[in-house]
């Protein structure tokens, strides 16, 4: 009976330590957690006391500014609950969705000073790649397009060799944000479009007429309609151009028709 009530006595005072050991845990724990609250919100500790933007050329650094404030306090509950004022909102990107309203901004990437409570805003600015005219709308609308297929900044329709310009007979509701084709047919477009400017041809348009068709027109002054696959690259087409211009036979066609994976036909 005596060993019985020992056991019963030793386990209340174990479970009794236990009880005080993890009491005494959930203690430190309120302390810290209410300490680290303190750190954020009640001192200046995390305060940001300035921001620098690098790489906006085009954008004007009071807009990237306004738009970067204004996303960083969106992006998270934490971050709302934060405020832009303090480093830990601020994260270290910005999707393409939060930077849609200053559509010339390619990238927005965040570097965070925390001993100088300095923001450092590193902006990448989309770069002209061509222009992508939609002449099915009312009037015809003229948009740059980066290298990455976004139409980004209204343009104006020109002609000639210096610019890429694609005339687009197909779509009528694309526009400012949006891309110039579906994503499957973009590594094969602009594989046509550098071809073209190489191979110094005297260009009066390029031309999408049906998209379903996959497929590129081009016409040119004093030479054969070019007809291009939009369904591969335009492998060896180059060398076929400069070859036919050689020859002396490239202003006697009527066309030259690439629409073949590595098969040129002409007539």
């Amino acid at each position: 009976m005596r060993s019985d009530y020992l056991q019963t006595l030793e386990g209340r005072r174990r479970r009794r330590r236990r009880m005080w050991r993890w009491g005494g845990l959930g203690v430190g724990v309120y302390c810290v957690s209410l300490l680290l609250l303190l750190l954020v919100f009640k001192t200046p500790f995390f305060e940001i006391k300035s921001i620098e933007i690098t790489g906006a050329k085009e954008i004007s650094d009071a807009n990237v500014l306004s738009l970067v404030q204004s996303q960083a306090v969106r992006s998270s509950w934490p971050s709302r609950f934060l405020g832009a004022e303090n480093i830990l909102a601020w994260p270290g990107s910005f999707s393409k969705q939060e930077l849609q309203f200053i559509p010339s901004l390619r990238s927005v990437k965040v570097d965070k000073d925390y001993a100088a409570k300095k923001i450092i805003v590193k902006v990448t600015e989309r770069e002209p790649y061509g222009m992508w005219c939609l002449m099915k709308k009312d009037p015809p609308a003229c948009f740059w397009f980066d290298e990455d297929g976004v139409m980004f900044k209204q343009g104006f329709s020109t002609e000639g060799n210096l610019i890429r310009v694609v005339k687009d007979y197909y779509d009528s509701d694309s526009g400012i944000n949006n891309s110039v084709l579906p994503p499957e047919f973009l590594p094969n477009l602009f594989p046509i479009l550098d071809m073209l400017q190489k191979s110094k041809l005297s260009i009066k348009e390029i031309g999408l007429y049906h998209l379903d068709l996959e497929e590129v027109e081009v016409t040119v002054f004093n030479g054969p309609k070019i007809l291009f696959s939009l369904r591969f690259p335009p492998q060896g087409a180059l060398e076929v151009v400069d070859s036919l211009k050689n020859k002396g036979t490239f202003r006697k066609l009527n066309y030259i028709d690439f629409r073949v994976e590595n098969r040129a036909y002409y007539k």
